[in-house]
């Protein structure tokens, strides 16, 4: 018991010391902040999404970016959409986020969706957010009203959904098991499959331009397909 007595005051002599030279310690940096996966950039701002959250940084002068804002999200940025003022955030488990930007400095967040699976990847078009979400496919997310988001609709025929790009009226899914599906969108409440293309490796993203799909295949590079 003497013993324990002397530690607990040798612990107590140490802590009361501590604080006495508090104004010694030197912010060096956070792993609260590392993990960058994704970068939309608008003007003169890159909005990146980090693995816990949002970071704005000023690009102005692009050989020295400096960060001006950042808010914390309670997942795994994974993706990243600017539209219209507000930052949208594929957040992992935590589903979409849906964050304001209009003034970049202070990024507020507003508000969220809790998508069924693992929220991957997103795209906006007009009103819509569209979520790749793993095993349930993607989801059709109704954002006229940022601050309280719908879900409107979505489209799951198994698989696992990634990433996807949203041209016009159609959909583009890189699937990690069935490789890519091209869905029609015109009605976001009800999604049509139109085609699909099993690919030899698993797709880990895609965009498309000039009549074409691009896809990076894992180890088997990257593929052009005509997405028709």
């Amino acid at each position: 018991m003497t013993c324990m007595r002397i530690a607990l005051s040798l612990l107590a002599v140490a802590l009361i010391c501590s604080v006495g030279v508090a104004e010694e310690i030197e912010y060096v940096n956070s792993c609260l902040w590392s993990g960058g996966r994704d970068v939309d950039a608008e003007g003169d701002h890159a909005f990146c999404a980090f693995s816990n959250g949002l970071v704005v940084l000023d690009v102005s002068s692009p050989a020295e970016p400096s960060l001006v804002g950042r808010v914390y999200a309670k997942g795994k940025g994974r993706a990243i959409d600017v539209s219209d003022g507000y930052a949208y955030i594929a957040d992992g488990f935590s589903g979409l986020q849906i964050i304001d930007v209009t003034t970049p400095s202070t990024p507020i967040w507003v508000a969220a969706y809790d998508t069924p699976h693992e929220a991957c990847d997103v795209a906006v078009a007009g009103s819509f957010a569209y979520v790749a979400d793993g095993s349930r496919g993607f989801q059709s997310i109704d954002i006229t009203l940022p601050d309280a988001p719908l879900l409107i609709g979505g489209w799951c025929e198994g698989g696992m959904a990634r990433e996807l790009h949203v041209a016009g009226d159609y959909l583009y899914l890189a699937d990690a098991l069935f490789g890519l599906r091209i869905l029609a969108i015109a009605d976001p409440n009800a999604p049509i499959l139109l085609s699909e293309l099993t690919l030899p490796n698993y797709p880990q993203d895609i965009a498309v331009s000039g009549g074409y799909a691009f896809i990076a295949a894992w180890e088997a590079g990257l593929k052009a397909l005509p997405p028709g």
